[in-house]
């Protein structure tokens, strides 16, 4: 019974404290696979803005390190690829499948980077257990998004469930291997409209 009443007083503190404070900010993760023949562990960030998110991925290339940006607006419906050496961007529709369906298991996840989660387990179809034995996520209890309900990059990689900023995402594959992206650092910003900003870029088809 104490374990209900602490979990039903956090979930009104979140949902008051936050439903007025929608997170904008960046937040950096880290990508890897554990039980796989690749060792390197990729990185990436994503800003949040109110009704845009934009994904920068940091990928190995030689002796340097390639950049990606990825933005997109949900009052436009636009996805944006962003090519900073070119100066310029290419314009499709933002795909809002998914490719899990999340369900809260009602339970605090562990702490991911000295934040507490809810839990959230993925509805595997038939298809999915071909290849997939589990998926979970943990949406932060303080970190809300009040206009974005649910988003997942390239529609497979959830970055926004309930809500909540996805702080870990974790598949474990029938062939034992186990990807996961897992947050590394998060900060507020009051206005992330640089982050945005597409002036002096050309648009290419």
């Amino acid at each position: 019974m104490k374990q209900i009443i602490i979990y039903i007083l956090l979930l009104l503190i979140c949902n008051s404290s936050f439903a007025q404070n929608s997170f904008t900010g960046i937040a950096k993760y880290k990508l890897g696979v554990v039980g796989g023949t690749d060792t390197n562990t990729d990185s990436m960030a994503v800003v949040f803005d109110k009704n845009r998110v934009m994904i920068i991925l940091y990928l190995p290339d030689g002796n340097k390190v390639s950049e990606k940006r990825f933005i997109d607006d949900f009052i436009q419906k636009k996805s944006f690829r962003v090519d900073r050496d070119k100066r310029s961007y290419e314009v499709d529709t933002l795909k809002s499948a998914t490719a899990y369906e999340f369900v809260n298991s009602n339970g605090i996840g562990a702490a991911v980077n000295n934040e507490l989660c809810f839990r959230y387990k993925a509805k595997l179809t038939s298809a999915d257990k071909t290849t997939t034995a589990s998926a979970e996520c943990l949406g932060s209890l303080n970190y809300m998004t009040s206009s974005i309900k649910d988003y997942s990059f390239l529609g497979v990689q959830p970055i926004i469930v309930d809500n909540r900023i996805v702080m870990d995402f974790t598949v474990i594959k029938t062939n034992g291997t186990k990807p996961s992206i897992t947050i590394s650092n998060i900060r507020r910003i009051d206005n992330v409209d640089s982050y945005f900003d597409l002036w002096g870029y050309k648009e290419v088809n």
